[in-house]
């Protein structure tokens, strides 16, 4: 299974390469996002770390928590 960081870079692929699946009015900030997660989940991986479950209350964790839904929706639930 791919880590939470492969996955935001995964899916910064598919929106750089023009994957048709994804709104080109979307590319730049999506890819932009997907590109500070990827950085986020590597900086502090205990952050991305199961995250495959209901986001917890902290602010951070759901944000994290629903990015890798975004990539892993993006990739289509694989890598």
């Amino acid at each position: 299974m791919p880590t939470p960081a492969e996955e935001f870079e995964s899916a910064e692929e598919r929106v750089r390469m023009g994957d048709s699946r994804i709104d080109i009015a979307l590319r730049g900030p999506l890819r932009d996002w997907l590109d500070a997660m990827a950085e986020w989940a590597r900086e502090y991986p205990e952050m991305a770390h199961d995250h495959d479950r209901p986001a917890c209350d902290d602010y951070a964790c759901d944000v994290m928590g629903r990015s890798i839904a975004l990539a892993r929706a993006i990739n289509g639930g694989q890598r």
